[in-house]
């Protein structure tokens, strides 16, 4: 059983392809039967004409890639489908790159700038609040939490020194 968002999306996409008699035609009918017995039956979608006004999701989108590109297309609108998938997912991918970084994922370095306290030996006109705000706001502590290692012996390492606290007697 498919999900309810794709459930609907595909509501959605059959309502879309009844518009175009044409474009249903070109699509086998084990397709079509497929979406029909898999389409939401509460989920309602009319389908003004208009792409851009309709809140048609995203997988409705998809499906309606898909069958354009296998059914529709010629060979020449397929390879430059095609073409056009892939430029989207270098963009994708690039993007992804971009936000998770690999070289960049363990670099916490905290930031060394800082504005020094006035050379003047007068600590009365300057207030703990300065100070704090002043450290506070040049310091960039990492996103995630700081992370402790433990060092832990191996399990042979413990066995051994538990047999041999075993034969050795503490000193009183």
């Amino acid at each position: 059983m498919l999900s309810k968002d794709y459930q609907e999306a595909i509501t959605q996409t059959l309502a879309i392809i009844d518009t175009d008699i044409d474009f249903k035609s070109k699509i086998p009918t084990k397709i079509l039967d497929f979406l029909n017995n898999n389409a939401s039956s509460v989920y309602q979608f009319s389908f003004d004409g208009n792409v851009s006004s309709s809140a048609i999701k995203k997988e409705t989108k998809g499906l309606l890639a898909i069958l354009y590109r296998n059914y529709i297309c010629s060979q020449d609108e397929k390879q430059g489908f095609d073409e056009l998938l892939k430029k989207n997912q270098e963009i994708y991918d690039k993007e992804l790159h971009e936000k998770y970084n690999p070289d960049e994922v363990f670099n916490n370095d905290i930031k060394n700038d800082y504005t020094p306290i006035p050379e003047d030996n007068v600590l009365d006109e300057i207030s703990l609040e300065d100070v704090s705000e002043n450290v506070s706001s040049n310091i960039d502590l990492p996103n995630q939490e700081s992370m402790l290692i433990v060092k832990e012996d191996n399990i042979f390492k413990r066995i051994f020194n538990k047999i041999k606290s075993l034969f050795i007697k503490e000193k009183p």
